[in-house]
């Protein structure tokens, strides 16, 4: 299911949010990319990101509305995930230890997914 790359942390952030990082229960979305699947939350997915709230809320005429699942293409898996890990309050890094090749593809797909916070995290 989940990656091996990142591990969330046990502890921090908004236990209520946190605690459904990649959880089947209360799930109403599957998010696919690089061999992988990862269950996640409309609510959660639209509240930080236009993007999906375009895709996926309440009144979208988007196909990915009545999805549940959803394949990411074109992005850097291992950026997607920490994408996903931020919007459940996870640290995607916390030894800080990532390449600058991967903080520039979070930019790219914070910039995609349109979560300015993140880009400007991510430089």
């Amino acid at each position: 299911m989940a990656g091996t790359s990142i591990s969330p942390p046990s502890a921090g952030g908004n236990a209520s949010i946190t605690g459904l990082w990649n959880t089947p229960e209360y799930s109403d979305i599957t998010i696919k990319f690089g061999g992988e699947r990862f269950f996640c939350h409309k609510l959660v997915l639209c509240r930080a990101s236009e993007y999906f709230k375009t895709q996926c809320g309440p009144g979208s005429r988007f196909a990915e509305a009545n999805a549940k699942e959803v394949e990411l293409v074109d992005d850097d898996p291992a950026a997607l995930e920490a994408f996903l890990l931020h919007l459940y309050q996870h640290d995607y890094d916390p030894e800080r230890s990532k390449s600058w090749q991967f903080y520039l593809a979070l930019d790219t797909v914070a910039d995609k997914y349109l979560l300015s916070e993140l880009r400007d995290e991510a430089f």
